[in-house]
């Protein structure tokens, strides 16, 4: 992704890809589901390559676009009326704009979805946040890890099922403590040569689950990041060797 954060052009270059592949593509919106599974894969092209070796070739694709109700405030605070005026003359430019993208796949009655969510938008509740000073329990979240409530503008925004369930300070050590794990496990994983030999991500999942379970269960660690690091060190010891 450019600095520019350009999802425009990502939703055209997903559109060609998955013509390209033979994907059928059904431009939509999500509503709350049951069985959804959120895809750790990285690049929507290694995404919709899954597709494509299916026997299920067709995908939603929901591109979701700013507006000026992101703006609109259930009560103006006066104290802080000069910052929210800079942050609407900041972002009225995104205005129409994409901030994030979604592609949904059903599959044996699963939904498996790709997201990207423009650095912009991040940035953009994050500065909201600062501002909202008067507590509401309804935008309020309670942290999975240390039990504390804290502030998450996004339940403003998007679903239930994209909000944090943690909050900064704990998402900090997990996202830490899972590249410590990635470290370990990636030296492990570089020796085993079942693991090596798998032929794609289902079947390094597959030998994941059966003797790293605790590895897929933790959200914070990158399937993709761990695999690209056992291969580099299984190639770096065979140089050196």
């Amino acid at each position: 992704m450019d600095s520019e954060d350009n999802l425009e052009n990502l939703g055209n270059e997903i559109k060609d890809y998955a013509e390209s592949k033979g994907i059928k593509i059904i431009e939509g919106f999500f509503i709350k589901e049951t069985n959804q599974i959120i895809s750790k894969k990285e690049d929507f092209k290694e995404f919709l390559n899954l597709v494509a070796d299916s026997n299920s070739k067709s995908i939603i694709l929901d591109i979701k676009r700013f507006n000026e109700s992101f703006f609109e405030s259930e009560k103006e605070i006066k104290e802080n009326s000069d910052k929210i005026n800079q942050i609407k003359e900041k972002y009225k430019t995104y205005v129409e704009k994409p901030f994030q993208i979604r592609i949904g796949w059903l599959k044996e009655g699963f939904s498996i979805s790709f997201e990207e969510t423009a650095d912009w938008f991040v940035k953009f509740i994050e500065e909201q946040e600062e501002i909202e000073t008067i507590e509401q329990d309804d935008k309020l979240s309670v942290c999975e890890e240390c039990g504390e409530k804290f502030r998450d503008f996004k339940l403003g925004f998007l679903d239930s099922s994209e909000v944090e369930k943690v909050c900064p300070k704990c998402k900090s050590k997990k996202q830490k403590e899972a590249e410590e794990i990635i470290k370990e496990i990636s030296e492990k994983l570089s020796e085993e040569d079942a693991f090596i030999k798998c032929k794609n991500s289902f079947e390094r999942e597959f030998y994941l689950e059966r003797n790293y379970p605790d590895i897929i269960k933790n959200e914070f660690i990158s399937m993709s990041k761990l695999t690209q690091r056992a291969k580099a060190l299984r190639d770096f010891k065979a140089r050196k060797v």
